[in-house]
C-alpha cells in the first residue's frame, strides 16, 4: 500500500525553501470527497526503489506478486528473490544519485519482454506523480505541487512512453529497450540575495534506450542486461549578483579643462590643433618620466 497521508505527521524539508540534503516532498495528485484536486502525500517523500541484491542481480518480491507504486516488487523474470518492496532509498534535494541492477534473462525471455513493449517495473514512475515545489508545500493547494499545468511535462508512465517501440528479431536481439530512467529536477533560488530560499520549479523523465542481445542461441544459459534509474538536480539562474569588472585606469594623467587657455576659447574649444596634440603627448611623457 502507498505510504500516503492519513492523519499521519509529515515532516518538513524546510521553511519555506528546501535545504540541501533534505528529502523531496512527494505525493499523488487525486481528488477529495468535494471534487477538489489534493495531494496525497507520500510520508517518506521522493523515494526509488533499492534495485540490486548483494549480488548486483535486480530484486523482486518473494511472492512474485507486484504491488501499487511507489513499492516496485515485480513478478518479471530476470530477478533475484528477497525483495522487500518497503525497502527505498531517499531522493535528497541538491544530491544527485544513481541506482541500478542487472536482469538474468534467457533467450525466449528477452523475447517475452520485449514483444510485452512495457517499462519494467523498477523504472516506472506514475502519472500521479507530484514534487513540493517549496520545503513545507501544502497538500491541500496543488498549486504547490509540479507539475501542476497542463503545459508542463508529466511524471508519467503514458502509453507514449519509448518502450511501445521495443521490437523483437528473430536472430536475438531486442531493439529500443528502455533500459534507464533518469528524473532531472530544476531548481531555483528566490528571495533576497542574503537569504535566498531554493524551490523546485518543474522535473521531467528522460528515458535511455539500448539495444540487448542474446547471446546464447538457446535458453542454456541466461544473459546480462544492466538497468539504472537516477535522480540529478538543475540549477537555473535567477537573477543574482553580477559580476562586474571596472574600467582599465588610463595611464595618461587627468588634466584640467583650461589648461590650453588663453590659447584656445570657447569658439574654438571644440577643434584641437596639431600642436596642442603634440604638446598633451609629451606632457604625459615628461609625467611618465617624472613617475
Amino acid at each position: 500500500k502507498v505510504p500516503a497521508l492519513a492523519g499521519a505527521e509529515i515532516q518538513k524539508s524546510a521553511t519555506p525553501g528546501y535545504l540541501t540534503g533534505k528529502p523531496i516532498l512527494a505525493g499523488l495528485s487525486t481528488t477529495d470527497a468535494g471534487g477538489n484536486t489534493v495531494i496525497e502525500q507520500l510520508l517518506d517523500g521522493l523515494t526509488l526503489p533499492n534495485m540490486a541484491d548483494s549480488k548486483g542481480l535486480c530484486r523482486v518480491c518473494p511472492s512474485g506478486v507486484g504491488t501499487a507504486w511507489p513499492s516496485s516488487c515485480t513478478s518479471d523474470p530476470g530477478g533475484s528473490e528477497g525483495f522487500d518492496g518497503r525497502e527505498r532509498v531517499p531522493v535528497l534535494f541538491n544530491e544527485d544519485i544513481r541506482l541500478g541492477c542487472q536482469l538474468q534473462l534467457t533467450r525466449s525471455q528477452l523475447a517475452s519482454f520485449c514483444s510485452a513493449g512495457a517499462l519494467h517495473p523498477l523504472l516506472r514512475y506514475p502519472s500521479s506523480l507530484r514534487l513540493g515545489i517549496w520545503g513545507n508545500s501544502d497538500p491541500s493547494n496543488y498549486l504547490d505541487w509540479v507539475p501542476n499545468n497542463p503545459n508542463q511535462q508529466q511524471l508519467a508512465d503514458t502509453p507514449g512512453n519509448p518502450s511501445t517501440s521495443q521490437a523483437w528479431d528473430p536472430r536475438g536481439n531486442c531493439s529500443n529497450v528502455v533500459n534507464s530512467i533518469h528524473l532531472e529536477v530544476l531548481t531555483a533560488d528566490e528571495g533576497s540575495l542574503r537569504n535566498p530560499q531554493q524551490k523546485i520549479i518543474g522535473a521531467r523523465i528522460v528515458y535511455g534506450q539500448s539495444l540487448w542481445i542474446a547471446q546464447q542461441p538457446d535458453d542454456s544459459k541466461p544473459n546480462l542486461y544492466t538497468i539504472t534509474t537516477t535522480v540529478s538536480f538543475l540549477k537555473i539562474a535567477n537573477g543574482g549578483a553580477v559580476e562586474v569588472m571596472p574600467p582599465i585606469p588610463s595611464v595618461l594623467p587627468v588634466l584640467p579643462n583650461d589648461i590650453f587657455y588663453p590659447f584656445t576659447g570657447a569658439a574654438s574649444s571644440c577643434r584641437i590643433g596639431r600642436w596642442q596634440v603634440a604638446l598633451i603627448f609629451l606632457l604625459s611623457a615628461g609625467m611618465g618620466m617624472l613617475l
